[in-house]
């Protein structure tokens, strides 16, 4: 994580900041005997203005609130580095203190079922003037909250004047107005979020609608192309979740192409997604599958969420294969091929692998992306190849529009899937136990007096053994011909009937099933292998 800052001359700094409320003080805090409100914030209205020659952003901030439980004061919080100019309501300046983490408004607030309305002005110090500040500012928080507060979530409402030569961008119904000097943008967002992130900084942009959704991407101006195709692309992989997860309130999603800090290539909040410089080019490529991943965040760790450690490989593997199944609906079956190979590879790098269950706290530092990102990614896919690509999509929609808008977990996951079909032992053996299988695989062919030919094999686990399906290819004199196997146990014995010479045997031609490696012996028979 890194603190919100401004960019240097010569990279573009973002803040990744915790959502963790600072406020600047000295005071020790509510005087003995004084009890602190407990409010329902309603909704927040802020104005930001920013002027070449000023060294701050002017933010009033309305912050809209009712009492629920009677107080005589009111915390607020701000950012510590922010200096408060007033606290008012209906144009009279109430008494603010400062504690080490938070402002206390010497203001009582009853009980009484009255919405309050508060403006808060501050400045929001920018480090250098407005006109030399270069790269990106803000992230979050840079608006004031009430604490504690019954609901995290609320509707807000941004107007930003800035000028011309800079751009703000924030979640939610976006427009701009410009002048020859001045920018101005509203953005407004009705969804209630925890989280409204701003940021402004001299950004190029490009946009695509489709089907009522609207998709934005921002960058620097040399990203022109990039920023066109991740619009298209974002917008495209926006309906077809919508279509197949399940429906999201959002319309409007925004992108913003920044210098990340290394090792982070992506980061979602509801409705806008921050991409790595180092995953794009100005010539207009950049990383799909990042992009469809972070979108599908809305879904997956957003609407639903997974705040257990041992649903970890929910959070981050459902995104990851839902953006592999994006790209096989846009780019075909040879890029999911492409994708799960990759996939593959990243996971069995994973040293020591333990249970998907323990991907934070099992094994060595590496294995929360190999396994919590791609051996996940890779365990879901087998799932489809049990259902079926329909019946999965269906299951998995099924899973989200049960879950939409609160926590679930491996569990009810598993729930939902064992009323599909899915028998317990996949769990048992994919995400309960710790290692891949390996495979041995022996095999010979003998002809028959009318032509016809078999071929006869054993299937040997030498790693962890596994229950599960796998495809078998024979490549014959005149083709081939493709047969399942249910691998039960420590060996599986098999019997193909063939029409015509055997030539090759191939195991689990699509890679569907993942594995740590298979070796393919020929016993002998009247056929000479490939």
């Amino acid at each position: 994580m890194v603190r919100s800052n401004v960019g240097s001359e010569a990279t573009i700094r973002c803040a990744i900041a915790v959502v963790v409320l600072l406020a600047q003080g000295f005071w020790s805090g509510p005087a003995r005997g004084e009890t602190v409100a407990k409010v329902a914030l309603l909704r927040t209205d802020a104005a930001v203005v920013g002027n070449a020659a000023d060294a701050w952003l002017s933010v009033d901030a309305v912050v809209h609130f009712r009492c629920e439980e009677t107080g005589d004061v009111v915390h607020l919080g701000l950012r510590a580095d922010f200096g408060v100019v007033a606290v008012e309501e209906d144009g009279r300046s109430f008494e603010v203190l400062e504690d080490g983490e938070k402002l206390v408004v010497r203001e009582p607030c009853p009980a009484d079922g009255r919405d309050r309305t508060w403006v808060v002005r501050y400045r929001w110090p920018l480090g250098r003037r407005l006109d030399r500040a270069d790269g990106v500012i803000g992230w979050f928080p840079w608006y004031p909250t009430i604490l504690p507060r019954s609901s995290s979530t609320s509707p807000m409402t941004v107007q930003v004047d800035l000028p011309t030569t800079l751009r703000a961008v924030a979640p939610g119904n976006w427009s701009e107005e410009a002048t020859p000097d001045r920018r101005r943008f509203v953005v407004i967002r009705e969804h209630p979020s925890a989280l409204h992130p701003l940021l402004i900084g001299r950004l190029a942009m490009a946009v695509h609608a489709t089907d009522g959704v609207t998709a934005r991407a921002f960058g620097p101006p040399n990203y022109q192309r990039a920023l066109t195709a991740i619009a298209d692309w974002t917008a495209t992989a926006r309906v077809w979740f919508g279509e197949r997860l399940g429906r999201q309130d959002l319309a409007e999603y925004a992108t913003v192409v920044v210098p990340l800090p290394e090792g982070h290539r992506g980061m979602t909040v509801p409705g806008l997604t921050l991409l790595s410089t180092v995953d794009l080019t100005t010539d207009g490529v950049f990383d799909r599958r990042i992009a469809a991943h972070e979108l599908a965040h809305n879904w997956w760790g957003l609407a639903v969420d997974f705040p257990s450690p041992r649903d970890a490989w929910l959070k981050e593997g459902l995104p990851t294969y839902s953006a592999i199944l994006f790209i096989e609906e846009r780019m075909g079956d040879e890029a999911l091929r492409r994708e799960l190979a990759n996939s593959r590879r990243i996971a069995l790098v994973a040293e020591r692998p333990g249970s998907l269950l323990r991907v934070l706290d099992d094994g060595a530092p590496g294995n929360a992306y190999a396994q919590g990102y791609h051996q996940a990614a890779y365990t879901l896919h087998m799932l489809r190849t049990l259902l079926g690509r329909e019946r999965f999509l269906d299951t998995l929609r099924e899973f989200y529009e049960r879950h939409r808008g609160g926590v679930a977990g491996t569990e009810a996951f598993r729930r939902v899937f064992a009323d599909a079909g899915v028998p317990s032992t996949f769990w048992e053996d994919w995400v309960e136990s710790a290692g891949l299988p390996e495979f041995e695989v022996t095999w010979r062919a003998r002809s028959g007096e009318d032509e016809t030919w078999t071929v006869e094999g054993t299937v040997r686990q030498t790693g962890n053994v596994v229950r599960m399906p796998v495809g078998l290819r024979i490549v014959t004199s005149d083709g081939h011909q493709e047969t399942t196997v249910e691998l039960r146990g420590r060996e599986t014995r098999f019997v193909v009937a063939c029409r015509s010479q055997p030539e090759a045997l191939e195991f689990d031609p699509r890679g569907d099933l993942l594995h740590a490696g298979v070796d393919i012996l020929f016993r002998g028979g009247s056929v000479t292998p490939r």
